[in-house]
């Protein structure tokens, strides 16, 4: 493609410069604001809609031929670009339509059991009739408080005092009698026969049955 006018080029890091002939396939010669000349493959140029070109290069991708003479290098300056394709992938957030939300506010009725509790307190007046040395804090007995109630009376106490003491003591003396007492004796008397234990046995039986 040929061109009247130079087309400009813009690249990453405020890389600069125009082209005049942009070739499908093969280097295009791309000249710089600082003067120099650069050989950028074809592909890497992007055309804009203003019809400027975008170039995918930065400054410190390019170095110096080093196969140029040194007429060349004096008359213009010439680099080539070492090409590093990078990927970069992000997201765009694109607003594609609008919502309009509108809230309506409603109204039911519901039924809620709510548990409450109620205290109340029965005053029940118990009769008592104790005395005590000081008076007593209230008590507690199960759900029952007890607070005991005092009043101060006049006590009209009988006392006993001792008049007089009778001591008794016991005296004992002794004193001798005299007595006649009649006491009885017994004594055995034993006589010797010849005859055998047996056979006074039997005349002493004989004896016992004649008695009779």
């Amino acid at each position: 493609m040929t061109n009247s006018r130079p087309i400009p080029v813009e690249g990453f890091d405020g890389l600069r410069g125009t082209v005049n002939t942009l070739v499908a396939d093969g280097p295009v010669e791309l000249r710089l604001d600082d003067g120099r000349t650069v050989f950028v493959p074809a592909e890497l140029f992007t055309r804009r809609a203003d019809g400027s070109y975008a170039v995918a290069l930065r400054a410190a991708d390019l170095v110096s031929r080093p196969e140029l003479s040194s007429d060349e290098k004096t008359s213009r300056s010439t680099v080539v670009p070492v090409v590093n394709e990078e990927l970069r992938v992000g997201v765009e957030r694109v607003e594609q339509a609008r919502v309009v939300v509108h809230v309506v506010p409603q109204t039911r009725t519901e039924v809620v059991d709510v548990p409450l509790v109620e205290e109340r307190v029965e005053v029940q007046r118990v009769a008592a009739d104790r005395f005590v040395d000081q008076p007593e804090p209230p008590r507690q007995d199960g759900d029952v408080t007890i607070v005991p109630i005092y009043e101060e009376v006049l006590l009209l106490q009988k006392k006993l005092r001792v008049r007089e003491e009778i001591h008794l003591r016991r005296v004992r003396t002794t004193r001798h009698e005299h007595h006649e007492v009649e006491l009885r004796r017994e004594e055995a008397e034993v006589n010797r026969s010849s005859e055998s234990p047996i056979k006074e046995k039997k005349r002493a039986a004989r004896r016992g049955k004649g008695a009779a």
